[in-house]
């Protein structure tokens, strides 16, 4: 009798342990927002906007939330402003119109100048040319805005950086952060990429 008790007891507690846990508020219910991502200094991001934002819950739909029995109210439809509706079709038919030339930096190395986009286009644009350019990838750091390739007769990668300036981008070659690469080989590889850059994308 008293083994009959003790299993009996001891299904009670699981009983009414499950019970608790069906009763807890599920775990994303208690995530909570965090702060947008800001680009590093020097770089700019695509501008994030709450396309689907979810409404607070109002008091008594919060004590009604239960797991299995949701009442959350449905999520606000989208408006887009008139401003915005115009922006979104004219960057969606743009024709863009890239300005390129070859200089130096202040030590003298050489630069590929780019202005017509902001990073997103310029940075998509530079990998298709380096894929025209024929020119062995290695790796991407799209956050960093660094592109490690393999040049000609060297076995090590070095760094081709997309950088802002004032007014437009630049492109340089270095083998680390703080070493610039053979000025002789950077001259080639953004000659190329010059000469291969097209005019216009749409």
């Amino acid at each position: 009798m008293k083994v009959k008790r003790l299993v009996g007891l001891l299904l009670l507690s699981m009983v009414l342990s499950a019970c608790h846990l069906l009763q807890r508020k599920p775990v994303f219910m208690q995530a909570s927002s965090i702060k947008p991502p800001v680009a590093p200094p020097g770089l700019s991001m695509r501008p994030a906007q709450e396309l689907f934002p979810v409404p607070e819950l109002s008091p008594k739909a919060q004590k009604k939330v239960h797991y299995g029995e949701d009442e959350l109210p449905p999520p606000q439809p989208l408006h887009l402003s008139q401003k915005d509706a115009r922006d979104m079709t004219q960057q969606a038919g743009a024709v863009i119109h890239w300005q390129l030339s070859l200089g130096r930096d202040g030590n003298g190395f050489p630069v590929l100048y780019v202005g017509g986009s902001g990073f997103d286009l310029t940075w998509d644009q530079l990998n298709q040319v380096l894929a025209r350019a024929q020119t062995p990838v290695k790796d991407r750091n799209r956050s960093l805005a660094l592109i490690y390739v393999t040049l000609p007769h060297q076995t090590s990668s070095v760094q081709v950086r997309l950088s802002r300036s004032v007014d437009n981008w630049q492109i340089a070659l270095q083998n680390d952060d703080e070493t610039p690469a053979d000025a002789a080989a950077s001259r080639l590889l953004l000659q190329r990429l010059q000469k291969l850059w097209p005019a216009t994308t749409p």
